[in-house]
């Protein structure tokens, strides 16, 4: 129907995450074309999963969204595999843990916020439902790829 030989993968642990996500968007348009091959010839799947497909592929910020994740998930995934170890890393996951948080939360909060939470502490009380700590959309750092999709 769509002569794809590309599948979805199957989510397995949280390291796998980036190649998950980049087949996610890679079999996107072979999924638009399949649900509206189905919708054209009324053979809809009676499957739950095809319902959420379904509902997914009519998002039309789905690709942003993946692109989104996909850049969260490669900043990610050196911390994961640094600490999936047998080695004794504890000594060192608070400070990998709060350069972590202040890379990713460093994306949407404002700079004079975070030059404020000077402090693993202060980082995590930050208020990020306080729309005052959010920079506003045009200025959130989401990446080439994201601004791309969108």
């Amino acid at each position: 129907m769509t002569e794809s030989s590309i599948y979805p993968l199957k989510f397995l642990c949280c390291l796998e995450n980036v190649h998950v996500i980049s087949r996610a968007l890679e079999v996107l348009p072979h999924q638009k074309v399949y649900v509206e091959s189905c919708r054209n010839e009324n053979t809809r799947p009676p499957s739950t999963i095809y319902s959420v497909v379904e509902a997914a592929i009519h998002d039309p910020l789905l690709p942003a969204k993946l692109t989104f994740m996909l850049s969260v998930a490669e900043e990610l995934q050196p911390f994961l595999a640094q600490f999936q170890t047998d080695s004794p890393m504890f000594p060192f996951l608070g400070t990998a843990l709060e350069n972590l948080l202040r890379s990713l939360i460093s994306k949407i909060v404002k700079k004079e916020v975070m030059m404020a939470a000077d402090s693993p502490l202060k980082l995590i009380k930050v208020h990020m439902g306080q729309s005052s700590n959010i920079l506003g959309a045009p200025k959130m750092d989401l990446g080439f790829a994201t601004r791309n999709a969108l």
